[in-house]
């Protein structure tokens, strides 16, 4: 999978909660299958510093502020043919239609919603263990709510996606396994449908 194929590019993003999937799994699923990353925690890091080298005060990135940012930099790369990963979850219908759906019609490439579930308990041990660990991606004083809020929080606000009312594809997927099986289900999806070779 990547820039040497002569298929459409595929745009992959997830949707789904904290915990969802094992830490790291979007940045190992993207050097399994030679796809260029992109990660929220370092697109709005780059937007923090970029704001203090222009003098400007210190304020909280808005997430549409890094939406807007993974576009501009997720575009070119998918219309040269290459093949992308976003860490961000989009989990309602308007946030997909604005930032990967839109992003894909604009580079001409398949955009396949990663829908990542796993048991709660999965998700609160997994949470807990990365707050404990301090392996979350910001500290926890940066936190508005508890992470283990933001799970419960996500569980109950996530609109998985309806084929029949969104473009593209959507792979539901069982989060509470390791990152190895996580991407051997979405590799059986691929070959599935067509999107890669089995010999690969």
């Amino acid at each position: 999978m990547g820039a040497e194929t002569e298929r459409q590019p595929l745009l992959f993003y997830k949707v789904g909660g904290l915990g969802a999937a094992p830490l790291g799994f979007d940045e190992a699923f993207a050097r399994e299958f030679s796809a260029a990353y992109f990660s929220s925690n370092s697109i709005r890091q780059a937007l923090i510093s970029r704001h203090e080298a222009e003098g400007m005060p210190e304020t909280p990135i808005e997430s549409r502020y890094v939406n807007k940012e993974l576009v501009a930099q997720a575009a070119p790369i998918l219309t040269k043919g290459s093949d992308v990963v976003v860490d961000m979850c989009f989990n309602s219908p308007n946030s997909r239609r604005r930032t990967p759906i839109q992003l894909a019609r604009r580079a001409g490439a398949l955009p396949i919603a990663l829908s990542i579930r796993a048991p709660k308990e999965v998700i609160e041990a997994r949470v807990q263990q990365w707050t404990e660990e301090d392996t979350l991606g910001k500290p926890l004083a940066d936190w508005t709510i508890s992470p283990l809020a933001v799970v419960d929080h996500g569980l109950r606000s996530v609109v998985w996606p309806d084929l029949g009312k969104e473009q593209g594809l959507a792979f539901r997927l069982d989060g509470s396994g390791g990152v190895d099986d996580i991407i051997g289900q979405i590799e059986e999806r691929l070959i599935r449908q067509g999107l890669a070779d089995p010999a690969d």
